[in-house]
């Protein structure tokens, strides 16, 4: 069940919060570049849902080279 709306703390322009769009070569960036501290994504639904699996893509490629290109999500 896609969200039925969402919003970011922060938009980098190119990059608007569209995490939901089912597309994997789009991706949500906070409007400054740094550590993410206070950065998120959040969502409403319709309806309760019960949320089995959220699925991350940590960039915006399957190519090595392009992936290494981007920006991505870093633990640590």
């Amino acid at each position: 069940m896609p969200p039925a709306a969402y919003r970011a703390s922060s938009e980098a322009g190119e990059h608007p919060a569209a995490a939901f769009d089912g597309f994997n070569n789009r991706y949500w960036a906070p409007e400054k570049a740094g550590d993410g501290v206070g950065q998120y994504l959040e969502t409403d639904f319709a309806q309760p849902v019960r949320m089995m699996k959220i699925v991350v893509f940590s960039g915006t490629s399957a190519r090595k080279d392009e992936f290494l290109r981007t920006s991505r999500s870093r633990c640590g």
